[in-house]
């Protein structure tokens, strides 16, 4: 698994979590694959998913792994509010989301991710080519 349930009480507190899913952990576990899922759909556009999400221990990338996370938190949040800062939480959602929706696009900064790859090995992605507008001089 690329996120333990273990590593989100390094989050947000356990009793919290209990307090949250009836001390049931699956419901964690769905929320981990729930946010993995989103962050997903994001990176799949230019990125080997696969590859990301494949990662273990330190291979993990720590900017996905730690968005991972807060996307997990705020899937929990979001069935109660049991001792929980919505609001700072709620920010952290949808910063994430901008700045996924930022590396989705090609040309904007990319984290250290596998480059989605055709059957050869080339990266895919859109080729984008453009111009500054004509600068003439007149006299």
């Amino acid at each position: 698994m690329y996120l333990s349930v273990k590593e989100i009480e390094l989050v947000i507190e356990s009793h919290v979590i209990d307090q949250i899913v009836d001390d049931n952990r699956l419901i964690v576990a769905e929320a981990i694959s729930d946010a993995i899922s989103e962050v997903e759909s994001y990176l799949a556009v230019r990125f080997d998913t696969q590859k990301i999400f494949a990662a273990r221990g330190r291979n993990r990338n720590r900017d996905i792994l730690r968005r991972v996370k807060i996307i997990t938190v705020w899937n929990l949040i979001t069935r109660s509010s049991a001792e929980v800062l919505y609001d700072i939480w709620e920010r952290r959602y949808t910063n994430v989301i901008a700045w996924l929706e930022k590396i989705a696009r090609p040309g904007f900064p990319s984290p250290d991710l596998p480059l989605l790859t055709d059957t050869s090995g080339d990266p895919v992605g859109r080729l984008r080519a453009g111009s500054r507008p004509k600068f003439e001089h007149s006299f």
